[in-house]
């Protein structure tokens, strides 16, 4: 799943996301009863039936495991349910959704599949929505209503808030990783000889200049800058523009009078920088056309005193990097740090499964241990400060498990699996299971009632610092170079420019701004919207 991950998390700033129960109405998938059943006098489920799960696991086998004995699990239950799982790779998985959902309604078999990369078109109309279930009875979780048992998270609304079409069990977030030994090799402890952390960016460097004073032969910090919409480059994008922009909602939240204002959420909505949540979509709603008119004015764009200080910031960075930065991929820069070559990466935690993978496939290597922190904050003074004192992470709720749309009867069979899957008890055998293998999960769960054990979470005692992907900044800057191959293909190259030393800030900046004003008609345009909708935020730009 890390490949679909990194493809998520692939915007030139941020990745928008929406995460919370709305309250929506069913769409007709209620399961009959109010017991979904559990083969316990419960008999609204028909159990006899068949189930296709179809992940992206097959790269990842301690996570195919350990879904296998969750299915066993519900076997044992339920002796006339079949579960199939057919585990896919991540690097085909896209054409084979494609392919599954291209020829109609009754073209796949799959039933449970991942809804990461299906288009809002499939989601809404070929996927269940969860709504009505979750408020039902969970009979494996003492028949508390399902919503109950789950973190809000866990159902996040779909774009279009029209249902809710997937679920997570669990987190993921974001560290710089580093090799313990090279780390006290370099002197970074303190008098106790502990690790030392870096508190501040202007720290972060200074360690990259003593990693390279006392050894000369090791790259402090390695990373991959072949490209700044995926991996490396494009997290670290992520996070700063996150701090340095907090406050943009401010300026393009709705008002009173614009086309997708909504009293109940929009009325009352206040910045507050120190919450973390704050500028979740769940609790106001931006107007991507006043972005857009801002960008257009001349008010929001790289070449502010801020966008500039950040960039500067990530140069210095680079500045530690292997010789051949700009002509790695991401793969290759990490194949530095587990050669013991790099002392750092920055990286998500499905890194600790990463870690256990290469090790064990190169049962030669020399193994060391790897520590990790989470991102320092960058600072600046004047109109170079950032918004904010803090950093959040990329990731957040992960998993994005969707049932595919099939008769009533057949969706009220799987949505009993999901339900036994998605409660204490399903998640306690999953989490089992990795801990016998001696594999992690990502990130604390989203199922409540869960202990999770350090022993597969390292990371569990780091509280989630909040979603860098609320910020609406990135997600509108990255919609943008996304559906528009010139913005795309002009940043991308103004960035290997830049970070190369062959060209300035200033002309980084101003060119990007063009690159982006130039292309917002047309994206408008391709959203089947006025291309100049963006002049008139209030109207509702598809009429």
């Amino acid at each position: 799943m890390k490949k679909l991950l990194t493809l998520l998390i692939s915007a030139v700033l941020l990745i928008g996301s929406v995460g919370v129960f709305a309250g929506c109405g069913g769409d007709g998938n209620t399961p009959g009863g109010d017991d979904p059943g559990n083969g316990s006098g419960g008999n609204s489920i028909n159990y006899n039936g068949t189930i296709n799960i179809n992940l992206p696991v097959k790269d990842y086998p301690f996570e195919d495991i350990a879904l296998q004995a969750v299915a066993d699990a519900y076997m044992e239950l339920h002796p006339e349910t079949t579960i199939n799982l057919e585990g896919q790779t991540s690097s085909t998985y896209k054409d084979w959704l494609d392919s599954q959902f291209a020829g109609g309604a009754s073209v796949t078999d799959a039933d449970i599949v991942q809804t990461l990369l299906i288009s809002n078109t499939y989601l809404t109309s070929r996927m269940v929505d969860y709504s009505s279930y979750l408020v039902q009875p969970n009979p494996y979780n003492d028949n508390q209503a399902w919503r109950d048992v789950l973190e809000a998270d866990a159902y996040p609304l779909s774009t279009d808030r029209s249902g809710i079409y997937t679920m997570n069990f669990t987190t993921n977030m974001s560290f710089f990783f580093y090799n313990k030994t090279l780390w006290r090799e370099a002197g970074l402890v303190d008098e106790n000889g502990n690790d030392r952390i870096p508190q501040t960016w202007d720290e972060l460097l200074q360690f990259c200049a003593q990693i390279q004073q006392r050894m000369p032969e090791i790259v402090p910090f390695t990373a991959g800058g072949a490209t700044y919409t995926t991996g490396t480059m494009s997290w670290l994008l992520n996070i700063y523009g996150d701090q340095y922009f907090r406050s943009i909602v401010e300026d393009i939240h709705a008002i009173a009078g614009d086309y997708c204002y909504d009293p109940d959420i929009d009325a009352d909505w206040q910045l507050d920088i120190t919450d973390k949540d704050n500028d979740s979509p769940s609790n106001y709603t931006a107007n991507m056309l006043r972005f857009y008119g801002a960008v257009m004015d001349g008010d929001i764009t790289p070449n502010d005193a801020k966008y500039k200080a950040m960039i500067s910031n990530l140069k210095d960075l680079t500045s530690y990097c292997q010789e051949n930065f700009i002509s790695n991929n991401y793969y290759q820069a990490e194949e530095l740090f587990w050669t013991g070559s790099a002392a750092m990466v920055y990286n998500t935690t499905d890194f600790f499964n990463t870690y256990k993978q290469i090790f064990e496939q190169r049962p030669e290597a020399t193994k060391f241990e790897i520590g990790f922190f989470p991102a320092p904050p960058m600072t600046g003074t004047g109109e170079s400060a950032p918004d904010a004192t803090t950093v959040r992470s990329v990731g957040g709720a992960v998993g994005w498990y969707g049932v595919v749309q099939k008769d009533k009867e057949h969706n009220d069979l799987v949505m009993d699996f999901m339900m036994f899957w998605g409660s204490q008890q399903g998640q306690d055998i999953y989490n089992q299971s990795l801990k016998e293998q001696g594999a992690y999960v990502s990130g604390n769960s989203l199922v409540k009632g869960v202990e999770m054990p350090e022993e597969i979470y390292p990371a569990k005692d780091y509280e989630f610092p909040g979603l860098c992907h609320n910020n609406p900044v990135g997600q509108f800057f990255g919609n943008l170079c996304s559906m528009n191959g010139t913005v795309y293909q002009t940043f991308e190259l103004l960035c290997r420019n830049y970070f190369s030393g062959a060209s300035t800030i200033d002309n980084f900046a101003s060119q990007f701004t063009t690159a982006l004003q130039q292309g917002i008609p047309n994206y408008m345009t391709q959203l089947g919207w006025r291309s100049d909708a963006y002049l008139t935020p209030e109207r509702d730009p598809s009429l």
